[in-house]
């Protein structure tokens, strides 16, 4: 009878547990030094398809040696003037595609930085078991 009793808790102690691989995926999902790492992952992603464009126009506009009593009068003086501009950067020497290459080396050291962080948690799971 205690040996039936023992091979059944035995049993179910063995169902219970998992293995090492198992135990290495859940330690993956729950790592928040993963998830940060993966968001990084991300951001480079998007610095990569950013590198490429171009900034926007900028708009400006302005009125010059206005008078304090009379905003109307504008015949008073000889330099008043007023504007409107627009002004764009055009970029050049392949600024972009410098822009680029650096965003994708950046995503590269993330990337085996991620590596190196599954890497590091498999062997402290691997040393502890």
């Amino acid at each position: 009878m205690l040996k039936i009793v023992l091979a059944s808790s035995l049993t179910l102690s063995l169902l219970s547990a998992i293995s090492i691989d198992e135990l290495v995926n859940s330690t993956f999902e729950n790592s928040y030094d993963l998830k940060s790492v993966e968001k990084s992952i991300e951001v480079a992603n998007q610095q990569i398809s950013i590198a490429k464009k171009w900034q926007n126009p900028v708009l400006s506009m302005g009125i010059n040696d206005v008078w304090i009593n009379d905003f109307s009068s504008r015949n008073k003086e000889a330099m008043q003037a007023s504007f409107i501009g627009i002004s764009q950067v055009i970029p050049t020497g392949n600024k972009l595609d410098i822009k680029e290459k650096i965003a994708s080396k950046e995503k590269n050291i993330k990337l085996y930085d991620f590596e190196d962080k599954k890497l590091e948690l498999t062997s402290k799971i691997n040393e502890l078991v």
